[in-house]
């Protein structure tokens, strides 16, 4: 359903917006009618007292804060990131209600968000049919918020009503343009939980000194460039370069994956110790043409 949020007053506000993409029929139920039938039918009346305690989560005195606190104690986010940028990861948060047996995330969703359990228990089986139950304060999919998962998703089900909020992949990435600061604490926790991945001082061989473009060079050359190279990082689905925009830049893609789009559609993939932008950095084009 949408909207039940509202109708048990725990937003005034709506917290998306629903575009239909095809001929659609609705039912909407109305508070004031929801509210004149719970007078004369004392079961629902008792059920729908239960379910607005579940507002206490988020309408009770310091929840904000509470809220935040439950996201330091999980390892991906620690207590070393600033303040203010924890406050406007929180504010980036979906509320959300689950009840018993709904399907928080199934084997064949995206798997891009983070679910924050601040009432409630839920279920995670793993493709492999490993079981995990999860309770209060717990942090569930922090990792996909940074980097794509091969294969199928957690099955992760409510067992109890259960309040949750929710922080889509996206969403970090905007905060995370405007706090770029707090971006190494990621690559750290990436490199912790990517085991094998590239590690910084590692001896790797797609370094400048190995690039087909710089053969022949002098290696004092390449060691004025080298200290000239800026480091950065990027997480799944976030644009390293805008096509059509002006650049006299180069990339060289250290690890991970890219996909390379031409006006909206797929034409190739960039994997460790390839790079890109070398026409511009030669001055042979002004626009970046992917």
């Amino acid at each position: 359903g949408l909207g039940e949020l509202n109708l048990l007053s725990i937003q005034a506000l709506a917290g998306m917006t629903v575009v239909a993409t095809e001929f659609c029929v609705l039912q909407e139920l109305k508070k004031t009618d929801l509210e004149s039938h719970l007078a004369r039918h004392p079961a629902a009346r008792t059920r729908w007292r239960e379910l607005l305690k579940v507002r206490n989560v988020w309408k009770q005195d310091g929840a904000m804060e509470k809220q935040v606190a439950m996201l330091k104690e999980c390892s991906f986010f620690g207590e070393d990131l600033p303040s203010d940028f924890m406050r406007a990861i929180h504010q980036q948060m979906e509320a959300r209600i689950f009840f018993p047996e709904d399907k928080l995330q199934r084997e064949d969703d995206a798997g891009d968000v983070m679910f924050l359990l601040c009432e409630g228990q839920v279920e995670r089986i793993a493709p492999s049919g490993h079981r995990n139950i999860f309770d209060l304060g717990a942090t569930i999919g922090e990792y996909s918020l940074i980097s794509n998962v091969d294969g199928p998703r957690d099955d992760i089900t409510a067992k109890t009503t259960c309040a949750v909020m929710v922080l889509h992949r996206m969403n970090m990435i905007d905060v995370l343009k405007r706090y770029p600061e707090a971006k190494p604490h990621f690559e750290a926790v990436t490199r912790r939980f990517r085991a094998g991945g590239h590690e910084e001082g590692e001896d790797s061989s797609w370094n400048i000194y190995r690039m087909s473009c710089f053969k022949d060079c002098s290696s004092r050359f390449l060691y004025l460039l080298d200290l000239h190279l800026e480091r950065h990082i990027f997480f799944s689905d976030e644009v390293v370069v805008v096509e059509n925009t002006e650049g006299e830049d180069m990339y060289i893609l250290y690890s991970g994956t890219m996909d390379v789009q031409v006006k909206g559609i797929k034409v190739g993939t960039l994997e460790g110790g390839m790079f890109f932008g070398e026409m511009a950095v030669l001055g042979l084009v002004r626009v970046l043409s992917r």
